[in-house]
Order: structure tokens, then C-alpha cells, then sequence
């Protein structure tokens, strides 16, 4: 930083969710009880909208087994 180079900490997960809280940056959004990490894109015309919380685990692998197989399409 010193002679203006860009740097700063490397942080885990857990250390780059608290850097964002401490920013205000709110990185965290739930839905139907599940947390997951908040998009990065802030677009005040056309703000980022969460319709489906994350699946649960392996929620949806019978599907993505199905499709990795060449059984038809995911989704």
C-alpha cells in the first residue's frame, strides 16, 4: 500500500462474509429459513431478486445424477 500497490487481506469464507458486514455491504440474505451469500451486483434500476432459496443437501441430486448420465435436461 505503501508505494500504491492494490492489496489487502486473504480471507476465508467466513472472514470475507465478516469484511463485507463490517463495510455495510450485507452479504448475507435469507430465504425460507436458509441463508446464502447476496449477489455482488448492486443495480439500482434493476435490483438483483431471489426467488428460490439455495437447495438443501443433495435436494436436487437425483436430477443432476439424471442429466450428468445424458438422461435428459437438468431442470
Amino acid at each position: 500500500a505503501a508505494v500504491g500497490v492494490p492489496c489487502g487481506p486473504v480471507n476465508d469464507i467466513g472472514g470475507g462474509v465478516e469484511l463485507a458486514a463490517s463495510l455495510g455491504l450485507a452479504p448475507i440474505v435469507e430465504l425460507a429459513g436458509r441463508r446464502q451469500v447476496a449477489s455482488p451486483l448492486r443495480l439500482s434500476g434493476t435490483p438483483v431478486a431471489y426467488r428460490r432459496p439455495p437447495p438443501g443437501p443433495d435436494e436436487d441430486g437425483d436430477a443432476v445424477r439424471r442429466w450428468l448420465r445424458g438422461e435428459g435436461p437438468l431442470g
